[in-house]
């Protein structure tokens, strides 16, 4: 029997745990505030990545963290961040922890790579508290962010879709989150887009964090490193500042859901 092939986000875990995760901390912080994470809240973050959000949420509002990620490399990197915190490998759909319920549950870009997202939110329901609520965190529509231009610009030199890495705008049109938490049965949905600029100190910072993502492996994987980081600084100069440094201004959103 062959081996499951690992995450696209196992190649470069240091990368993104050290450039391209700590990008979403005002997405973070926006969902957490949202939900009221404070003291003694009990958080479990679904995609958990290396652990940054729930750093956020150990450190910075004393709450107890769990989450769960499906590539290895991020979790052993979330253990050593949180060492207070609770983390194992498993797939979207199939939340560890048996046994805990906890008052929020947050999934920040995370949720639209699911296999099946109305069967992961209803495994993350039956871990929620009566009174708790889930978070999602995402991207909003495609035409709203800059960083579409360099997706584009990659995904015109394939010559065919990549496989992997998934879609990072699946859910993205407005509504579409909204319909999934109704559909799980959870209420007083509410959202808010969150202004997220990614930030960098140089064009090859730029590139390391975000070949660090699942989106660009499949592309990668399909043409080679060297021809896809030709294309993608070709596509980047645009957000190039004079110094040398490299701001993309994107606009995320949260939806937010309470069961009750």
């Amino acid at each position: 029997m062959n081996a499951p092939k690992p995450s696209p986000w196992s190649v470069a875990a240091e990368d993104w745990a050290v450039i391209q995760e700590p990008q979403h901390r005002p997405l973070w912080m926006a969902m957490q505030l949202a939900a009221s994470v404070q003291k003694g809240t009990h958080l479990l973050d679904a995609g958990c990545g290396a652990g940054g959000a729930c750093f956020l949420a150990a450190y910075n509002y004393g709450a107890e963290a769990w989450g769960f990620d499906g590539a290895e490399p991020l979790i052993q990197l979330a253990r050593q961040r949180v060492p207070s915190g609770h983390f194992e490998v498993s797939d979207l759909e199939s939340p560890p922890f048996p046994g805990e319920q906890f008052h929020v549950i947050t999934a920040a870009n995370s949720l639209q790579f699911a296999k099946d997202p109305a069967r992961a939110l209803a495994a993350w329901k039956e871990r929620l508290l009566p009174s708790g609520c889930v978070v999602i965190g995402l991207w909003a529509p495609q035409d709203e962010n800059e960083q579409i231009h360099i997706m584009r610009a990659v995904r015109n030199v394939l010559p065919e879709p990549p496989a992997g890495g998934g879609n990072p705008f699946a859910l993205s049109q407005r509504g579409m989150v909204e319909d999934l938490l109704r559909a799980a049965g959870l209420t007083g949905i509410e959202s808010r887009d969150v202004p997220n600029t990614f930030e960098y100190p140089d064009m090859e910072t730029c590139w390391r964090g975000l070949r660090s993502g699942g989106s660009l492996r499949g592309a990668i994987d399909m043409l080679g490193e060297e021809r896809i980081k030709e294309v993608f600084i070709a596509a980047a100069q645009r957000f190039l500042m004079s110094d040398g440094s490299v701001f993309i201004h994107n606009k995320m959103r949260y939806v937010l859901g309470r069961n009750s």
